[in-house]
């Protein structure tokens, strides 16, 4: 009887760390997927008078003007920003050839 419940006692406690270990495993891939790649990626903000996309600035005017390799670098962020979430959902643009 004893050895029994000795058993009894292990599968429980064996059962309890199962579970605590399926609740953390559930909890990192809840966060996982509140997770947000495109966001990270792509850092869109403003700088004083200035649209921005990680970092960059996107324009430029004669009180404040900004150097075209920083203008054109957050164009490029911007045509490949377009282009991820282009493909992420498999849009095509109906007048595009």
């Amino acid at each position: 009887r004893e050895y029994n419940d000795l058993q009894l006692q292990l599968r429980s406690s064996d059962r309890d760390s199962l579970r605590r270990k399926i609740d953390h495993v559930t909890m990192q891939l809840e966060a996982l997927n509140k997770t947000n790649v495109i966001n990270d990626a792509f850092y869109i903000s403003h700088s004083e008078i200035y649209g921005t996309i990680n970092g960059f600035r996107l324009g430029s005017v004669p009180s404040q003007p900004v150097e075209w390799e920083e203008i054109n670098a957050a164009w490029g962020q911007t045509a490949l920003l377009l282009q991820t979430l282009v493909s992420y959902w498999d849009f095509t643009f109906p007048q595009f050839r």
